[in-house]
């Protein structure tokens, strides 16, 4: 820990020793706190103006679309699942009818992963998406629909733990 104030916060960086007025300023570079990705996770793609969506019994889930324009039908949507388990948790959610198929980002926060992008996975051809979610992880699934589906989704998300 450095100077009186620590780590703490977004952006970290050690200000005992780091006098502006130095030749070197600043010798240490600011760093990104885990806390920093974690938001990420959140900030990335929801933005203001996005609805919230209901989510099924799940407390641990954020879900968000936007509508792209008044001419454009398609839609982007972003789940954002945090599994706070021992275990992986197995998600399955529903995205009713869509156009298909659709090609979903996946961004992942752990403790050794800062933002990670993962391999893309498809939703499924009755629009579910079945993922593993490790232990103690924030994963974040981004998509862009070609055409607006039909209802909200429906029954999303619902998340089955694995029995280990």
């Amino acid at each position: 820990m450095y100077g009186s104030g620590g780590w703490w916060g977004l952006l970290q960086m050690p200000f005992a020793d780091n006098n502006p007025n130095s030749r070197n300023w600043p010798v240490i570079p600011i760093q990104f706190s885990k806390q920093y990705y974690a938001m990420m996770q959140y900030s990335k793609f929801i933005k203001n103006g996005w609805t919230i969506l209901t989510t099924d019994a799940d407390d641990w889930t954020l879900a968000a679309m936007r509508k792209h324009d008044d001419n454009d039908s398609s839609i982007d949507m972003a789940v954002v699942s945090t599994n706070t388990g021992l275990y992986n948790a197995t998600t399955n959610w529903g995205f009713g009818a869509l156009a298909l198929p659709v090609d979903v980002e996946v961004y992942r926060t752990s403790a050794t992963e800062d933002f990670a992008r993962l391999e893309s996975v498809q939703l499924s051809t009755s629009g579910v998406l079945q993922y593993d979610l490790p232990p103690n992880t924030i994963t974040t699934f981004h998509m862009t629909f070609s055409a607006a589906p039909d209802s909200t989704p429906g029954q999303t998300p619902t998340m089955d733990r694995d029995e280990l």
